[in-house]
């Protein structure tokens, strides 16, 4: 519009300019958007919430962990027992790690719902995964997607879904 006021940003990556914001409806939708991903991107997850919680993820009535026996190297063992997150700031995410026997793992994979992901029905499968290199891999519903956890110095644990689709820090229940 002629009567538009005169506003913008100029976004730079590295040295070369990528884009010019002028048009003022452009510049309040873009930060709008970044002030909302970020506010919930930065705040705790927390039952009763608007962000989703464990409560929002379904889990078998059969849930057992079995404690890794003293043999098994510590770093593996770390692994055992019922962690939470949310994968990409949406989906609430439980993995239970019930037994160790390396290399070998078994773990519940249980998810809630997310609109953002077209997911509208929470679920939860078993999984055989499988330690290489300190990562426990497993594959969802014997041939589908590729799921990736390694735990993290400050004791949480990373998710990693389909080779970097979505992500998640996990922390222990």
């Amino acid at each position: 519009m002629a009567d538009e006021p005169t506003m913008g940003i100029r976004l730079h990556q590295g040295k070369g300019e990528i884009m010019q914001i002028t048009r003022r409806a452009n510049l309040v939708a873009i930060v709008s958007g970044v002030a909302g991903y970020l506010a919930l991107g930065s705040r705790p997850v927390q039952a009763g919430s608007l962000l989703p919680s464990a409560s929002d993820v379904p889990l078998p009535a059969d849930v057992k962990i079995i404690p890794p026996a003293p043999t098994i190297p510590r770093e593996l063992a770390l692994f055992s027992g019922k962690w939470f997150g949310v994968w990409g700031n949406c989906l609430p995410g439980i993995i239970v790690v019930e037994s160790i026997e390396p290399p070998n793992a078994e773990f519940i994979y249980a998810y809630g719902t997310c609109q953002f992901f077209h997911i509208y029905k929470s679920a939860w499968l078993r999984v055989a995964g499988k330690f290489e290199a300190g990562v426990l891999n497993g594959t969802l519903n014997g041939d589908g997607p590729h799921v990736a956890f390694k735990l993290n110095n400050d004791g949480t644990m990373a998710g990693d879904y389909k080779n970097g689709v979505s992500s998640a820090i996990f922390h222990r229940m």
